[in-house]
């Protein structure tokens, strides 16, 4: 949320850091000061707000990295500032430490109800407060990188999903054509069958044995495209009709067909 433009930098082995932006509120012009020198040595971009409705307006129009906040202020006070800096969702998570010169339990206590990280009492040790500041900095920075990983998986998750939904659709058409284009010329094969079959031209037992391997074969193509339909039909979500099986027609057609391969086999090896 940093903004590169104005982020105070760093030199560490020849390379510029950002450090981050701090904005900083405090009706008072000399604690202001104060928290600018110590901030600014430290490597931190300070925006300061003598008011809380000009501090609000500095973080909806650009973010900061974290907020220090004074709690006696004319007009909105600290806790006022910090309730509307949490409901809104440009500024709702980030980390605002209350700087005060309150000191009461009930004070500190207010201070978190309204989504403060932390709690500084004036007059403060300088080292205590950069130590408070860069703690903050650092859980902030590992919530957004935990965030944005959650979000690359629910991306991955979302990819993955359509993904194979789209290979789904694709099988399910596939499966929907071949059969179709395959149920209708074995339907006229079958046809075509039993019209030999009644012309009475078909008397050579070669013949025969033939129109029988060719019967054989399109009933085994009309099951697999029926098993492919009643297939299409379940992952669809849709009833199938449970019918009485006929063992003998079903074990005699088996062995049928295994014998037809069979004898088809014995005559390429002779």
């Amino acid at each position: 949320m940093t903004n590169p433009s104005i982020a105070v930098t760093e030199r560490r082995n020849g390379h510029k850091r950002h450090l981050g932006t701090i904005l900083a509120i405090d009706d008072t012009p000399a604690n202001l000061d104060l928290l600018m020198s110590m901030l600014v040595k430290r490597g931190y971009r300070v925006r300061p707000a003598l008011t809380g409705e000009a501090a609000l307006i500095s973080a909806q129009q650009s973010p900061p990295d974290l907020i220090l906040l004074d709690v006696n202020m004319p007009g909105m006070n600290g806790y006022e500032v910090c309730e509307r800096l949490k409901a809104d969702y440009r500024t709702t998570n980030i980390p605002v430490i209350f700087v005060s010169a309150l000191d009461e339990t009930m004070d500190k206590v207010r201070a978190f109800q309204v989504g403060g990280v932390d709690y500084v009492t004036k007059p403060f040790q300088v080292e205590e407060v950069l130590a408070r500041i860069e703690s903050q900095l650092t859980l902030y920075t590992q919530r957004r990188a935990l965030e944005q990983q959650h979000q690359e998986l629910e991306d991955l998750r979302a990819k993955e999903l359509q993904y194979f939904n789209d290979m789904n659709r694709i099988k399910d058409e596939f499966v929907r054509t071949v059969s179709h284009d395959l149920k209708n010329p074995i339907t006229a094969i079958q046809g075509f069958i039993y019209l030999l079959r009644q012309s009475g031209r078909i008397v050579h037992p070669e013949d025969q044995h033939l129109l029988r391997r060719i019967e054989e074969g399109a009933e085994g193509m009309r099951s697999l495209v029926l098993d492919l339909l009643d297939l299409a039909r379940l992952e669809a979500g849709m009833a199938l009709k449970l019918e009485e099986l006929r063992w003998l027609e079903f074990v005699q057609f088996n062995v049928d067909t295994f014998f037809s391969a069979a004898e088809q086999n014995v005559s390429s090896w002779s």
